[in-house]
C-alpha cells in the first residue's frame, strides 16, 4: 500500500536522524581513540546498526508479522542504545532521537500494541536518565522526549489516515471513470438498439406494405406497358431499400458488443497508493454489456483488496481472448478468511458463465483469473 516516494522519505528521514544521533559519537571516538575503541562504543555501535537494521525491514515490509517484530526490536534497540552511551558529549543527550524515530513508524501497526511499544519506550527513557543523571534533568530531558515521541507518533497517524482516504478518493474517481465509459458504451448500445428496432418495426414495414401495393399495381390488367415497366422499377427499387434497411439493422444489432479494455485502461494509475498497470492483448474480446459490466466489477473489488488488504505497490491487469487476470505484489492469500467481496466475485462470474480462480502467484503476492470460452467472448 506504500508507495515507493513515501518509502524512501522515511529512510531518508530515518538515516538522518540516526546520523544525527551518531554525530556527537563519531566526534568523540575521533578524538579520543581509546573510547573509540572501548567495549561500551563497540556495543553502542552494534545496537545502532541493529536499529538501522529493524527500522529498514519495518518501512519496507508489507507483513504484518515482519512489522511488529521489527517494531519492537526498534524500541529495545534504541532502548540498549540508550542506556550504553546516553550521553556522548556533555549536554547533549541525542540518543533519545532513536526513540523518537522508533515512535515515528508505530502508526502502521495497531494502535493498542503502538501505545503499549510508546509507553514502553517513556517508561524505560525515564528509568535510564534517573539512573544516570540528577533527578530533575533527568525528569526534564525524559519528558521532552517523551513528548516529542507522543506528537511524532500522533503526526505520524494523521498521515497515514489522510494518505489513506486520498488513496480511496483517488481509486474512488478511477472506478467513477471507467464505471462512467462503460455506461456510456451501455448508452450507445441501448440507441442502437433502439434505433434497429425502430427501422425495422416502421420504416421496413412501410416498404414492406410499399412492396405489397405494387405487387397489387402490376397484377392488374388495365395497366399500360409504360405504367407496368416504371412500376416494376419501383418494385425493384422498393426492395433494394428493404435490402438496405435490413443489413443497417444487423450492423447496429451486430455493434452490442462493449469494449471492456477501454474501460479498464481508466483504472491505470501512478498516484499514491499501489500502482496499476493495464495490458490488453490485441486480441483481446469485445462483449456484452453485462459481461462487461461483470468483469470490471471484479476487477475494482481485487484492486480495492490489494489496496486495502494486501499492502500491494503494484497491480497488474491483463486482459487477452479468454482471460482477465490482476495481480499484485501484496502479502498473498494464505490463511485469509474469505469475505463478502470474494464471494460476490465468484457469484458475478458463475451468472455470465466464468470461472474463477484465487490464489498465490508465483512471484509473490495475489492473482486473481478469470477465464470465459473463447467463443462466449467474442
Amino acid at each position: 500500500m506504500t508507495s515507493l516516494r513515501d518509502e524512501w522519505k522515511r529512510y531518508v528521514i530515518g538515516v538522518a536522524s540516526v546520523g544525527v544521533v551518531a554525530f556527537p559519537v563519531v566526534w568523540v571516538s575521533v578524538s579520543s581513540p581509546a573510547f573509540a575503541t572501548s567495549p561500551k562504543a563497540l556495543w553502542w555501535w552494534t545496537s545502532v546498526a541493529a536499529f538501522v537494521i529493524a527500522y529498514v525491514l519495518a518501512t519496507a515490509s508489507t507483513r504484518r508479522s515482519t512489522i511488529v517484530v521489527a517494531h519492537v526490536a526498534q524500541t529495545i534497540l534504541a532502548l540498549a542504545a540508550n542506556w550504553i552511551i546516553p550521553m556522548a558529549i556533555e549536554g547533549v543527550a541525542l540518543t533519545g532521537v532513536l526513540l523518537v524515530v522508533a515512535a515515528g513508524g508505530l502508526a502502521r501497526i495497531r494502535h493498542p500494541l503502538a501505545a503499549v511499544l510508546l509507553i514502553g519506550q517513556c517508561i524505560g527513557l525515564y528509568a535510564i536518565y534517573i539512573a544516570e543523571w540528577p533527578i530533575a534533568v533527568a525528569i526534564a530531558a525524559a519528558t521532552a522526549y517523551s513528548a516529542m515521541q507522543w506528537i511524532i507518533y500522533s503526526f505520524s497517524a494523521l498521515a497515514l489516515v489522510e494518505r489513506d482516504r486520498r488513496v480511496e478518493l483517488e481509486s474512488a474517481m478511477r472506478d467513477l471513470h471507467a464505471t462512467q465509459a462503460m455506461l456510456a458504451a451501455a448508452v450507445r448500445t441501448t440507441e442502437r438498439t433502439e434505433l434497429a428496432r425502430d427501422l425495422h418495426d416502421i420504416v421496413g414495414h412501410h416498404l414492406v406494405a410499399l412492396g405489397l401495393q405494387l405487387d397489387a399495381a402490376l397484377a392488374q390488367e388495365h395497366v399500360t406497358e409504360p405504367v407496368r415497366e416504371r412500376v416494376a422499377k419501383a418494385r425493384h427499387l422498393v426492395r433494394l431499400v428493404l435490402a438496405d434497411v435490413r443489413e443497417v439493422v444487423s450492423d447496429l444489432r451486430g455493434g452490442n458488443a462493449v469494449d471492456l479494455g477501454a474501460a479498464l485502461r481508466n483504472l491505470a494509475t501512478e498516484g499514491p497508493g499501489p500502482a496499476v498497470r493495464v495490458h490488453i492483448a490485441e486480441n483481446a474480446p469485445t462483449m456484452s454489456s453485462t459481461m462487461a459490466e461483470t468483469l470490471l466489477r471484479c476487477v475494482q473489488e481485487a484492486l480495492t483488496n490489494a489496496r486495502k488488504h494486501a499492502a500491494a505497490r503494484e497491480v497488474v491487469v491483463t486482459l487477452d481472448d479468454a482471460r482477465l487476470a490482476i495481480a499484485d505484489d501484496g502479502r498473498g492469500i494464505d490463511g485469509a478468511a474469505p469475505g463478502v467481496g470474494l464471494s460476490s466475485m465468484r457469484e458475478r462470474c458463475a451468472a455470465i458463465g466464468c470461472e474463477l480462480a484465487i490464489g498465490n502467484a508465483e512471484t509473490g503476492g495475489t492473482i486473481v483469473e478469470i477465464r470465459w470460452p473463447t467463443e462466449g467472448g467474442r
